[in-house]
């Protein structure tokens, strides 16, 4: 057992509130978000918190033991360091799945060559150790290189996340682009934080204490919880599926537009009411040409874009996209549904006086439907506002 000097209290301390806020975690993940086959891309997080439990627990475990347990406590802390590098290895695979949708990428590639190199180097290092005060261990660190190592293999891969999430800022649904500034600071808190605290330790040849560790530990903790927060509740999940959909619009059956949003501010523009126009006339034509009563649900244009369409008695709700999926088909019609319980009647009695009146609960019905941020609500309604008055 340590003595339990001021240093080893508070270390323990600040170990157990990391573990149980950290279990608290991934139980409010697994709780929360493993209802919908849309936060399946969270799977690849919850290894990574995992493997930083793990990290926690080794870390606490080494704290009591004493100079008889040396091999043991090299054994441990080297377990304690893969973990570590498994838990950054899975926080890069995670937001390439959040950006690709797919693992087999070159970054992916690079960054399991990366995770492997570091790994052997794990395992052919000696964990050291520092053993004062009638033999009690309260220093433990690598030697310098691979100390150095390992705060530039985890700077390397914060750095390879960082850039996929940057290029994303310019790709990206209007209201989220606070959800992936903060995803950018919640990386660069788990990534560079350790790099910065092991270059100074190893700059003024201090051993790595247990006081010291542990607030490196609570300092990454503090970065996966950040990293939570910006995915919302169950059913807000237009960060997985951001780059699926260009714009929403709704038209009455005489080609009026009632209702339109961009989702991103890079979209091309499009002169809504002939588009409105040009929707109804097609889908009238191939109705009646084809015979059939079952409305037009998807149109693949030339260009690889999309139009999902929604028909309801009095009005067509629409999305130009690039590529069609289950999160998008079922948002419309949760959209198209409420819309259609909201208007119906204003639509039918054909006195729409002003198309100014569909705009705010159109778009109170949009963030319920697709999960979008009300930030800038005032603002997004302003830019929805049509000009003119139609009688």
């Amino acid at each position: 057992m340590p003595l339990f000097t001021s240093e080893v209290t508070w270390s323990l301390v600040i170990q157990m509130i990391i573990l149980v806020f950290e279990l608290s975690l991934i139980y409010f993940i697994t709780r929360k978000y493993f209802r919908s086959e849309y936060s399946r891309i969270l799977i690849v997080l919850l290894f990574a918190l995992t493997a930083d439990l793990v990290s926690n627990g080794l870390n606490i475990s080494s704290m009591f033991m004493s100079q008889a347990n040396l091999n043991l406590f090299q054994y441990v802390e080297t377990l304690n360091l893969l973990s570590s590098i498994i838990s950054m290895y899975f926080l890069l695979l995670f937001f390439e799945y959040f950006e690709h949708e797919t693992l087999f990428t070159q970054q992916q590639m690079l960054s399991t060559i990366l995770t492997t190199v570091a790994g052997i180097f794990v395992l052919f290092a000696t964990p050291q150790a520092i053993w004062v005060d009638e033999g009690q261990l309260y220093f433990q660190s690598l030697d310098s290189p691979s100390i150095l190592f390992l705060g530039l293999f985890s700077c390397i891969l914060g750095i390879l996340i960082i850039s996929t999430l940057y290029k994303s800022l310019t790709d990206v649904w209007i209201t989220q682009r606070g959800q992936l500034i903060t995803m950018i600071v919640s990386v660069s808190i788990i990534a560079f934080a350790p790099l910065t605290i092991s270059l100074v330790f190893l700059l003024f040849t201090f051993p790595s204490s247990f006081l010291t560790e542990s607030v490196v530990r609570g300092i990454t903790f503090l970065g996966f919880a950040v990293l939570t927060y910006p995915f919302g509740s169950v059913r807000h999940y237009s960060h997985y599926n951001r780059r699926k959909a260009d714009k929403i619009l709704v038209t009455n059956l005489n080609g009026i537009p009632l209702f339109h949003y961009d989702f991103k501010e890079n979209v091309h523009y499009i002169n809504e009411t002939l588009f409105s126009g040009a929707v109804v006339a097609i889908t009238m034509l191939m109705s009646e040409s084809i015979k059939s009563s079952s409305p037009i649900a998807e149109v693949l244009m030339k260009n690889k874009y999309r139009l999902m369409l929604e028909t309801k008695q009095s009005f067509i709700a629409l999305i130009l996209t690039p590529q069609a999926n289950s999160y998008l088909r079922d948002s419309i019609e949760r959209f198209s549904t409420a819309f259609d319980q909201k208007f119906t009647s204003i639509i039918t009695s054909g006195e729409i006086l002003d198309l100014n009146l569909f705009v705010k609960s159109g778009l109170s019905l949009l963030y319920e439907n697709f999960g979008i941020s009300t930030a800038n609500v005032r603002e997004m309604i302003a830019s929805l506002t049509f000009e003119e008055t139609f009688s």
